[in-house]
């Protein structure tokens, strides 16, 4: 008898320690997911503030009377706005800003998903949203 209660106290200890370990792993794959979430959503937002910077300052550097017309995708609820000649694109927990050539731009007709019309009058960049 005292042999078996023995066997029943280490199989106890084995399953708390296994028990243990897989709170362990858990706990560090949870931490690492949401890690690697905000860095997708901070590798997102630099990537669509580039494709917007750039095509700004493209249309700028074209002149007077160039245009363009995008459509800008999001995946995640990101906003984007000008101040002075940085564009930034936010998000709830990220942020990523994009220098402009210049501070001249109108930027009111801005929506991701919509077919924008980018054109440069006068060296004011303008974007205007086709319905």
């Amino acid at each position: 008898m005292i042999v078996r209660g023995q066997i029943t106290v280490e199989f106890l200890v084995v399953v708390i320690a296994l028990l243990f370990i897989f709170n362990f792993a858990l706990a560090i794959y949870s931490n690492n997911s949401l890690f690697l979430s905000s860095f997708e959503e901070k590798s997102e937002a630099e990537e669509i503030s580039a494709r917007i910077g750039n095509a700004l300052n493209s249309v700028f550097f074209a002149g007077n009377g160039a245009s363009i017309k995008a459509v800008f995708y999001k995946k995640a609820d990101f906003n984007a706005s000008i101040h002075s000649n940085v564009l930034a694109v936010r998000s709830k927990n990220t942020i990523a800003d994009f220098a402009l050539a210049t501070s001249g731009i109108s930027f009111e007709g801005f929506a991701f998903g919509k077919k924008l019309e980018i054109s440069n009058i006068e060296g004011i960049v303008v974007v205007e949203r086709e319905e």
